[in-house]
């Protein structure tokens, strides 16, 4: 019995610095998504392709994203995009490298917020981020009042 549980103690154990220093990654290519709503206090978001790292690994992401749309109508709305991004571990680096056309984000009524972050690149507090991003027809559009957007495309922090 005690050799059943040092195994299984060992094997927890191996579990968990695999995943603390397994490298995370992402190749995605996307033609064509779209999300839309209408009404009050709703609510959307889309991730694609990001990458986060464990502890002691890095973080890559290599992304194609085309033709990507959210439209929003009412009030009191809130949507956001995250293409690409890459976070790394806090004792590694971070990758992203990201082609991006055709995306918009639309939102018509009040007190609205709208958010998009494409291509960042988040290094560690020992390492550098790298992120390398080519951008094309790239919008936010909001009417109304009292509304919100912010974007962030290609930054290394």
């Amino acid at each position: 019995m005690k050799a059943i549980i040092k195994t299984a103690a060992v094997s927890l154990i191996a579990f968990a610095s695999a995943a603390a220093f397994a490298a995370s990654t992402t190749d995605v290519t996307v033609d064509g998504a779209t999300q839309n709503q209408s009404g009050n206090r709703n609510e959307q978001n889309l991730d694609v392709g990001n990458a986060k790292a464990s502890t002691f690994a890095g973080a890559h992401t290599h992304v194609k994203a085309k033709n990507i749309s959210q439209r929003q109508s009412g009030n009191d709305n809130k949507q956001s995009a995250e293409i690409g991004n890459a976070q790394a571990g806090t004792f590694s680096g971070a990758t992203s490298n990201v082609k991006a056309e055709n995306v918009s984000q639309r939102q018509s009524g009040n007190n609205n917020t709208q958010k998009l972050r494409i291509g960042n690149a988040k290094g560690s507090t020992f390492q550098s981020a790298t992120s390398n991003v080519v951008a094309k027809n790239i919008s936010q559009t909001q009417s109304g009042s009292r509304n919100n957007q912010g974007m962030n495309l290609g930054n290394a922090e």
